[in-house]
């Protein structure tokens, strides 16, 4: 467990360092610690305001029917009342996918420079990335407008499968053991220019 941390306090004192090269050892408890802080983040913000409006939205409907009103007729009709409105979600989104990149962007590249690569190959999944927050916007609004076709929407979800093939590529060039000895990265871990 000393280990988890002390990757996590190396790459935290790091974090603006793109210069040097990063063991498997001090890179992945990091990128996990990352990634469960942007997951827990994004639920909390994310999941707990949708199922509130959900179960408000199914009180409504359960106190209409108990009332003697016909729920059921306009649930047909209207299939989107029982949707709440995401739109307030997106930012919150946004801004947590951008501290995590923020967060990894030089523990990848150092990683990278291990492997003996150019740190820019860890951009190569950010365009499709940043095309998904510019579309989430724009399309989240229009996601569950039922019945009509929607290229916008089509278009952010052939995007997120670009995406996760793009981080899967990247994710591949990361695992794996480091160059031996010296290379033009640097040599010891965490000196950059050795």
């Amino acid at each position: 467990m000393n280990a988890f941390f002390a990757s996590i306090a190396f790459n935290l004192r790091r974090l603006f360092d793109f210069r040097g090269r990063e063991t498997q050892i001090l890179f992945w408890p990091y990128v996990i610690f990352v990634y469960g802080l942007a997951t827990a983040v994004t639920t909390s913000l994310t999941m707990r305001p949708i199922l509130a409006m959900a179960f408000e939205m199914m009180q409504q409907i359960k106190v209409a029917a108990d009332q003697g009103g016909n729920a059921a007729p306009a649930f047909i009709k209207a299939p989107e009342m029982l949707v709440p409105d995401l739109s307030g979600l997106v930012l919150p989104i946004m801004l947590v996918n951008l501290l995590a990149i923020g967060l990894l962007a030089a523990a990848v590249a150092r990683r990278l420079h291990d492997k003996d690569r150019s740190g820019y190959w860890g951009l190569l999944p950010l365009p499709s990335m940043l095309l998904g927050l510019v579309l989430l916007p724009t399309a989240l609004p229009q996601f569950f407008v039922f019945g009509q076709p929607n290229p916008l929407v089509s278009l952010l979800m052939l995007n997120n499968v670009a995406t996760f093939g793009l981080l899967v590529a990247l994710i591949v060039l990361l695992v794996g053991k480091g160059s031996e000895g010296p290379n033009r990265f640097g040599g010891a871990i965490g000196v950059p220019g050795q």
